[in-house]
């Protein structure tokens, strides 16, 4: 039942009423809203991606197995890259 009644928030956009009653001085003008932080894509991606694990060797890898506890991160990324490899590999064969 809290659903039937709802209140717009503003975008801070004006509409042509609210203008004219600002400009006769009935309604006080509107604070513009402060815009939002411009979108970076590369720390999203950063904090996103296990790019950091592609470019190790087996010895190095090993030594960030020994530091994490928990391997199923591990395990999941294992089994991602597995299939990306099987994927890419039946890509090959089916040319």
């Amino acid at each position: 039942m809290s659903d039937y009644h709802s209140v717009m928030k503003g975008t801070g956009e004006t509409t042509q009423w609210e203008d004219i009653q600002v400009k006769l001085g009935n309604y006080q003008p509107r604070e513009k809203p402060k815009p939002p932080p411009k979108f970076e894509p590369e720390k999203e991606a950063d904090k996103m991606t296990t790019g950091f694990l592609d470019g190790r060797d087996e010895g190095e890898l090993s030594d960030l197995e020994d530091g994490y506890d928990d391997d199923r991160f591990l395990e999941d990324y294992r089994r991602k890259r597995l299939a990306e490899m099987r994927g890419a590999q039946d890509a090959r064969l089916r040319r």
